[in-house]
């Protein structure tokens, strides 16, 4: 029904939204960090680039669920590449992280004395804190999508009509409880979450 194919559409949105958000706060970092005294100027265009970056990450999510619930993309294939794609995403922000350490080790040491800048080392440091944080948060969140990854594969490699299909269909439902229940415990805690990192 129209109604269970509107649910399905949000579900996968906001799950895809989740799997990437943490893409976009690396390049925004990246940004800060590169280009600094653009970032805070506070002009149109950064404003621009914020949107930019909003509409980027909805695009996609939007569209990667609409393929999936259409059946243009193979479950299988979303959950897989879902989990590849935090990995590298992962390992892409913890560069970023590193990165803007090494900045302010440098900026430390006064090997840049004649660029120095009040306002870089305070973008800088709010880039360390504010990524230290999410790296903090990003550890319990990861492992408890880690149930759901498990689940899922013990429906994936479980193969059907050999005596064993009400442990793949009780896999595939706990799969999607533990999604729904970790969406739902999302949007409780991100008023929070959002809270902790302004008073950090």
């Amino acid at each position: 029904t129209s109604y269970i194919i509107i649910c399905s559409l949000i579900r996968q949105t906001f799950l895809a939204y989740f799997s990437t958000l943490i893409l976009i706060v690396a390049i925004d970092r990246w940004i800060a960090t590169r280009v600094w005294s653009w970032y805070e100027s506070q002009a149109t265009s950064t404003v621009i680039f914020f949107f930019a970056q909003e509409s980027f990450l909805i695009s996609v999510a939007s569209g990667c669920a609409v393929l999936l619930v259409y059946g243009e993309i193979r479950l299988p294939d979303a959950v897989w590449s879902r989990g590849n794609s935090i990995i590298i995403i992962l390992h892409g922000y913890l560069f970023v992280y590193r990165r803007n350490l090494s900045e302010m080790r440098i900026i430390k040491k006064g090997a840049v004395i004649h660029t120095y800048s009040v306002a870089r080392t305070f973008q800088l440091n709010e880039n360390i804190a504010l990524m230290k944080m999410l790296l903090r948060i990003a550890g319990p969140l990861v492992a408890a999508t880690t149930p759901a990854f498990l689940f899922y594969s013990v429906f994936f490699l479980t193969p059907p009509n050999i005596g064993y299909d009400g442990i793949r269909y009780f896999s595939v439902g706990m799969y999607d409880l533990w999604l729904a229940v970790y969406a739902y415990f999302m949007l409780i805690c991100v008023p929070i979450i959002d809270a902790v990192i302004n008073t950090n």
